[in-house]
């Protein structure tokens, strides 16, 4: 077996520009679920917010977005899927301005693929 060759096919994906626009609240998210009851297992607490949706990917979560669908979600609970979500900056192969444009949080998936997020959408952050 050539270790090698496993690991030689690092795949580097930055977000789209949609994806970002819409985490930045710039352009409506495919999908808004409003007023669900988001579970954050970090904190462990239920708090109910807005969760903004674009092109597959949960890119906001607060109030300030909208969406050219929108659902209501009284009454439900949104749970993560439960994954790793921490993230080693030095892993994503993207330049230092590539990770500013992005935005101050990202979440990992296999291979090192990110989404940016909005500092003020997730309750307890800083500033």
């Amino acid at each position: 077996m050539d270790i090698k060759s496993d690991f030689s096919a690092q795949i580097c994906v930055t977000p789209s520009d949609s994806l970002i626009a819409a985490a930045r609240g710039d352009v409506p998210a495919d999908l808004l679920i409003r007023d669900v009851q988001v579970a954050d297992l970090l904190l462990g607490r239920i708090y109910p917010a807005d969760v903004a949706i674009k092109d597959g990917w949960i890119c906001g979560i607060g109030p300030g977005y909208s969406g050219v669908r929108e659902l209501d979600g009284q009454g439900a609970i949104l749970a993560p899927g439960f994954m790793d979500a921490h993230t080693h900056l030095e892993s994503t192969c993207l330049t230092p301005s590539a990770i500013t444009r992005a935005g101050p949080f990202f979440t990992e998936r296999s291979p090192w693929y990110v989404i940016p997020m909005k500092l003020q959408t997730w309750p307890g952050s800083p500033g």
